[in-house]
């Protein structure tokens, strides 16, 4: 939960600085169907020669695949070859799993051909979520394998939607390559720097009767992937809470970012998919490394203040820190995890959701968290969502949580 005030300090100037390369996922959906296909065609061809009739209607059959890819055309015209493949081997074009059936031979070659007919097809699906799931990273990659999962299963084109589903909301969170320059270094209240569609915010709105000081920096800045850090040490203070420093997307107490896509309503069906990678080091003390989203009744939030609503989401803790209020519903599951909810209110409701165990990577729609509380009637799905932020509460002692990579993407 945080307080928020107006900034303390005004907008510092913009330091980019733009070192490395960073390891977000490829866009490259492999759109290889195509020469999959013709792949196809040709060992349904060799097949030919081997198998008689049997192996021109294998030729055929991968020829249909499409997304049998490269890997699969080229067994198909083998198991063509196996003699015994004749009319199974029109099936292999569509299924891939049920060459097994043309005898030993075939068997071991169909398995083969049932494999790699699925990592390709899902790749060629991929290739048509390219978009979506390439803007992610390594999501890619990722899209890739769980289209595997779907290995033999009913052909390339059912792997290609296992894939491009799960690339899309399962990916790895994006990272770059953090330089030797501090951008936008700064160890007092307020606004740190613009880096692309987000801005550092190190924020001390708690700190009153506190002693000590927290720094923030950025690291890189590659594409929308954005690392930063920041180290503190404190002691005393008056408030449960005595910093949350951040990186913004959209809506913040005193200031907005352009160009993020926000606001949405919560009824769309847009997601909005954020990923954060980050580290924790020589911690003590209380914190949680949490998300905090801001919603606003209408689309156009004023400035300063006018939120509905604030939803928490808790990654990672230490020190045994309390959310607002109390537990509302506990072994939630949501974005491949566990969660508790406790609500709360401080002049506002907040909705915290407390991960069961901690992590320091995680890829989300953090949209999914909305739509659980729209069901549980706990907020309307007339809610816009106007801000999103992913930072440190600090509560006492000291530490440094590094930021490898975040993004938010609306999609």
């Amino acid at each position: 939960m945080m307080v928020v005030r107006p900034p303390m300090l005004a907008l510092l100037a913009v330091a980019m600085a733009y070192v490395g390369a960073c390891s977000s996922e490829s866009s490259n959906g492999p759109a290889a169907s195509g020469t999959g296909g013709s792949s196809g065609a040709f060992g349904g061809a060799t097949g030919g020669s081997s198998g008689g009739t049997g192996g021109a209607s294998r030729g055929s059959g991968v020829a249909a695949s499409g997304g049998g890819g490269a890997s699969g055309g080229s067994s198909g015209g083998a198991i063509g070859s196996g003699g015994k493949s004749g009319t199974g081997g029109a099936t292999v074009g569509t299924g891939g799993a049920r060459v097994g059936t043309g005898g030993a031979t075939s068997g071991a070659s169909g398995s083969t051909s049932g494999a790699t007919g699925g990592a390709v097809g899902s790749g060629g699906r991929s290739g048509t979520g390219g978009t979506n799931v390439g803007t992610g990273g390594t999501t890619a990659a990722s899209g890739g394998t769980a289209g595997k999962s779907g290995t033999g299963g009913a052909g390339g084109a059912a792997s290609g939607t296992g894939g491009s589903g799960a690339g899309g909301s399962t990916g790895t969170s994006g990272t770059c390559t953090a330089g030797s320059t501090k951008i936008g270094n700064t160890c007092q209240s307020g606004w740190g720097s613009i880096m692309g569609k987000y801005i550092l915010n190190n924020n001390w709105w708690g700190t009153s009767g506190a002693t000590g000081e927290q720094c923030l920096w950025g690291t890189c800045l590659d594409g929308d992937v954005v690392g930063w850090v920041t180290n503190w040490n404190w002691s005393g203070g008056t408030s449960s809470v005595l910093t949350y420093t951040s990186v913004v997307f959209g809506w913040q107490y005193g200031f907005q970012v352009s160009n993020t896509g926000l606001p949405i309503q919560v009824s769309t069906s847009k997601a909005i998919n954020c990923g954060w990678d980050f580290a924790l080091t020589q911690t003590s003390g209380a914190f949680n490394v949490a998300y905090d989203i801001w919603l606003h009744t209408s689309a156009n939030p004023p400035s300063t203040g006018g939120q509905s609503d604030e939803i928490m989401i808790w990654l990672n803790k230490a020190g045994n820190p309390a959310p607002a209020g109390s537990t509302y519903a506990s072994n939630i599951s949501i974005a491949g995890a566990t969660w508790n909810l406790s609500e709360g209110n401080v002049g506002w409701p907040v909705h915290s959701y407390l991960r069961t165990s901690n992590t320091s990577s995680a890829v989300m729609n953090v949209m999914a968290f909305m739509n659980d509380l729209v069901t549980r009637g706990r907020i309307p799905n007339t809610r816009y969502v106007t801000g999103v932020q992913a930072g440190i509460e600090v509560r006492s002692g000291g530490g440094t949580l590094t930021t490898n990579g975040f993004y938010c993407r609306i999609e």
